[in-house]
């Protein structure tokens, strides 16, 4: 009797978007025959967005699963003006309720919820008033649950239910194979005009782009950094050339000295060491620029 009514609940809320907002025992009828929740007192409705739903998803994910960042990335979806958010610090004061959590057997619902109210308020933050509503809606269901069944977890139960839902969502299509084709049928039809405009939108792309009326136009070197950067590369590029040139030259005039008179090559050799000491200095100072560059990065 107690899972189908939380299963409704949950599907209200994390799924279609409208939930029942005050769920407490006097708000509940339960059908004598089949064990049926009825909800009674529809005074107190919410609503929760497509990006609030899956913030409540997240936000259930994150305790069960004890991860701050899960939590963080919840936070972002349920409050306003999150843009200023100081992420480490925000995931630093989530792991400290999870770790506050981490060393009791269960923690009550309300405690829990409340601790994240106050982190929210203390980074000067504010849940939209939705997820206000949705949050303190879980409070009294956990209450109303637990009078049923003291050792109820709703934590829990929430990420069986979204198991169950998501598996059964994958089953529909098969199992129901002509309210799926009827499903695809609308959604077809419902894209259709859209469909039908894209060729002429084309065409009238193609003829501004023929008529110059648009141009494209990207210069690498229109950016001081790009333009730097690439003259840098360039020039780092000719050294190393010039370096195995000299080094490749003065293999070649010691192997030619080994064959030849003397007097000669005494000159050949002079000059190959020359060039393996040039090669060697443009080298070292490319080496260095290299580890300067790491060093940086």
């Amino acid at each position: 009797m107690l899972k189908p009514y939380y299963f409704l609940f949950f599907e209200q809320m994390l799924f279609s978007g409208i939930f029942h907002a005050d769920p407490h025992p006097g708000n509940i009828f339960i059908d004598e025959v089949d064990g049926t929740p009825i909800l009674l007192d529809f005074g107190a409705v919410g609503r929760l967005a497509g990006p609030q739903q899956e913030g409540i998803k997240l936000f259930l994910m994150g305790i069960q699963q004890n991860d701050a960042n899960i939590l963080y990335d919840a936070i972002t979806q349920l409050v306003e003006d999150h843009e200023h958010i100081d992420q480490a610090k925000m995931e630093q004061a989530m792991a400290q309720i999870l770790l506050r959590i981490s060393y009791v057997p269960r923690i009550q619902t309300d405690e829990l919820i409340h601790s994240f109210f106050e982190v929210i308020r203390d980074f000067g933050l504010s849940f939209y008033p939705s997820v206000g509503l949705a949050l303190r809606s879980f409070i009294t269901l956990d209450g109303t649950l637990r009078l049923i069944q003291p050792d109820f977890n709703l934590f829990n139960e929430a990420k069986e239910f979204s198991k169950h839902y998501i598996t059964s969502m994958i089953k529909r299509p098969f199992k129901e194979p002509l309210a799926t084709k009827e499903r695809l049928e609308e959604e077809l039809a419902l894209l259709l005009p859209a469909l039908r405009k894209l060729p002429r939108r084309v065409d009238k792309l193609m003829q501004r782009v023929e008529s110059g009326k648009i141009t494209l136009h990207h210069d690498i070197f229109s950016d001081k950094k790009n333009a730097m950067f690439v003259t840098q590369l360039f020039s780092r590029f000719v050294l190393l050339f010039v370096g195995i040139t000299f080094g490749i030259l003065s293999v070649s005039l010691l192997a030619i000295a080994q064959f030849i008179e003397a007097p000669y090559a005494v000159y050949l050799n002079s000059a190959a060491y020359v060039g393996l000491f040039l090669c060697a200095v443009l080298l070292v100072r490319l080496s260095i620029q290299a580890i300067r560059l790491m060093k940086r990065g």
